[in-house]
Order: structure tokens, then C-alpha cells, then sequence
């Protein structure tokens, strides 16, 4: 959905998200729908959109007459409504068999949902944890990069599997902080100090090289504020030097 889109385009910069409304409309409307085969647009008025040229003054206007109208009230009704419907059916006899998968192997790789987080922006699963077991009330024990055990279980709700194979996976490291960023969105790179290792091995990374995008909302979040405190001390400067100024003068 539109959600989803826009949250990958800002790379973890939700200040920017709203540059991204109009792309973001455009390429739902141009995407062929699985549920009939066709994009959006064209399913609404038959035809493909316009490219990305100046058409000013070089369309004329072609309205609908009743037998157009007459003709696309039938193809939906037809046509349509009844692939959606089909369309529909699967996904729900689909969904309706994913609910049996339940269980979760020892020593494959989940994500678990973010309750903390304030906004839906922000990334909805945190982690990769490993299953270390599962407890006989249900509930699973998990591990974090450091080894250690997290400190509540989590049931099957609140976790989604990303590798049976810990050889899949592959080797994590611990972000301690994001330092800077470069680039534009959605390209940003993002310089990171890792936890154990001097400033020495710190590299640039790419957003997707990341497990969690808490740590570049966090980035964000720190530099926002930042900015703010530094505009403030500027007005601060500001407004004293003036007010030091007026006073010098009056005293004269």
C-alpha cells in the first residue's frame, strides 16, 4: 500500500515523506493489480496514462456518452467484479491456511513487532533475534546479536520467521551509533560506528544493508534536534547582542 511504499522511499528519513505523496500515488495508479489483471487508471478510464510530457493545449476533451457509459457499467459488471471476487477468494483461502503455520524451528532467525514505535513510519519489526527454544506455555525464547536472552518470551503473533538456516543469515554486527549520512533520499549512505571497534573500522552503508531502521530513525530523530537546539542558540546570540547594544546606547 501506500504506507509501505512511502516508508521504503525515505530510507529512514520521515522528515522527507511527504516529497514522496505524488510518485507514490502515481505508481499505485500505474501498477497492474493482481486482483484483475489490469492498472488502476486504465480500469477507470480506459486508456493508458500519459507519459511525462507537456500537453498543455494539445488534448482535446472526449467525454463519455451514454453508450460509452452503458458499455463500461457492463464490462464491470461482467468482467470486473467477478475476477476481483475470485481474486479475493484465494487470498482468504490463503490467509486462512498460512494461520496453521504456528511454530517456529530452534535456531532460525525472526523479527519481532515494534510496540514501541510512535508513528506507522517507523519500522514495524525490530531485530533479527535467534529461537533458542519454545517454552510449554506456547511462548518463545529469543537471543539477541550480543548472546544474551531477551528479557520477556514473545508468542507466535509477534514474530515473523526471515531465515530457517542460521547459515543463511549470515554474521551480524552491533551498530552503536549512526555518525553522519550522505547522499539524497532514497539513496542515503550512513557512516557507522560499530559496537567493539574503534573508529577506524567505522563504514558507509546503505539502508538495506540494515537489519532493523531503528538505529537510522534514531540518527534522524538526534539530528533533528540537534538542528533545533543550534537554531536556538542562534536566535539566543542573536537577541543578546542586540539587547546589548541598545542597552550600551542608552547608557551613553
Amino acid at each position: 500500500n501506500a504506507l509501505n511504499i512511502i516508508r521504503k522511499m525515505i530510507d529512514g528519513a520521515r522528515h522527507d515523506w511527504d516529497l514522496y505523496v505524488p510518485s507514490t500515488q502515481y505508481a499505485l495508479n500505474v501498477k497492474i493489480a493482481a486482483r484483475h489483471g489490469s492498472t488502476p487508471f486504465s480500469l477507470m478510464f480506459n486508456r493508458s496514462p500519459n507519459g511525462f510530457n507537456d500537453f498543455t493545449g494539445s488534448l482535446g476533451l472526449h467525454p463519455f456518452d451514454g453508450e460509452a457509459y452503458a458499455a463500461r457499467i457492463e464490462q464491470f459488471a461482467n468482467i470486473v467484479f467477478p475476477a476481483i471476487n475470485e481474486k479475493v477468494q484465494k487470498y482468504i483461502d490463503a490467509s486462512t491456511k498460512d494461520r496453521h503455520l504456528t511454530s517456529f524451528p530452534d535456531g532460525s532467525f525472526v523479527m519481532t513487532v515494534n510496540k514501541s514505535r510512535t508513528n506507522k513510519l517507523e519500522a514495524r519489526y525490530e531485530g533479527p533475534f535467534k529461537v533458542l527454544r519454545r517454552n510449554k506455555g506456547g511462548a518463545y525464547i529469543l537471543q539477541d546479536t550480543d548472546g544474551l536472552t531477551l528479557p520477556r518470551n514473545y508468542t507466535t503473533e509477534e514474530l515473523k520467521l526471515i531465515s530457517h538456516d542460521p547459515d543463511e543469515h549470515g554474521k551480524s554486527y552491533v551498530i552503536e551509533r549512526i555518525i553522519q549520512h550522505r547522499g539524497t533520499a532514497p539513496n542515503y549512505e550512513y557512516l557507522v560506528k560499530w559496537k567493539g571497534y574503534t573508529a577506524k573500522y567505522n563504514t558507509w552503508e546503505p539502508t538495506d544493508s540494515f537489519d532493523s531502521t531503528a538505529s537510522i530513525d534514531a540518527y534522524w530523530t538526534r539530528l533533528k534536534e540537534s538542528q533545533k537546539k543550534k537554531g536556538r542558540d542562534v536566535v539566543t546570540t542573536v537577541r543578546h547582542k542586540t539587547k546589548s547594544v541598545r542597552d550600551h546606547g542608552r547608557t551613553k
